[in-house]
């Protein structure tokens, strides 16, 4: 057949050299002589002509939509809402590609909160809901119980805090209590009986 499909390629990897190959569709030849990718793909070296191309994936982007639980982290915190940056779905399946979300004061918690630190903090690892996908970033929310904070580390001393009741959480390093909205199923649920704060 003469086709030889290759590893998944990015945008400017080496491919082979203009002495070996044409540059096909999906590649362009540099200055120096180097055949380099110009998009995401697989490369196809065609042995009986001598041209190299990048074909696209032939699987389907896979990217967050409306209904959808995802994973994510809290990157930074403002006035009254958080960005997060989208990783995965809720069984850990990675996303095609980085996604920014947001939770707004207004949808962390179906309870009275007065400011979006009592929710989140930088770092957070954060179970939400997609509430719209037609404009990023993605407009999300933890109101449900099994929604929110489902691993946090202390502020004072980077542990990983331990669930104390229904929003706040201990560190078991160093004893400093921190709120959050913490979901059901947190990380680690409970603290050594014998430790106190």
């Amino acid at each position: 057949m003469g086709e030889n499909l290759r590893k998944l390629v990015l945008p400017s990897d080496k491919l082979a050299v203009i002495e070996e190959y044409i540059p096909g569709e999906g590649t362009y030849a540099d200055d120096h002589g180097y055949i380099r990718a110009a998009r995401v793909g697989y490369s196809i070296a065609d042995k009986n002509f001598k041209v190299i191309t990048v074909v696209h994936p032939q699987r389907k982007p896979f990217i967050p939509k409306q209904g959808m639980i995802v994973l994510g982290v809290v990157t930074s915190v403002k006035e009254d809402l958080v960005f997060i940056d989208i990783i995965a779905d809720k069984d850990g399946n990675p996303f095609s590609g980085k996604f920014t979300g947001v939770i707004h004061l207004s949808q962390a918690s179906k309870t009275f909160i007065k400011t979006i630190e009592e929710a989140f903090k930088l770092s957070d690892i954060v179970l939400a809901k997609v509430l719209t996908d037609r404009i990023p970033p993605y407009q999300l929310t933890t109101k449900p119980p099994e929604l929110g904070v489902i691993a946090a580390t202390c502020s004072l001393c980077g542990t990983i805090l331990v669930r104390r009741d229904e929003n706040t959480l201990i560190c078991p390093q160093c004893g400093n209590t921190e709120k959050r909205k913490v979901a059901l199923n947190y990380l680690i649920k409970h603290l050594n009986k014998n430790r106190r704060s």
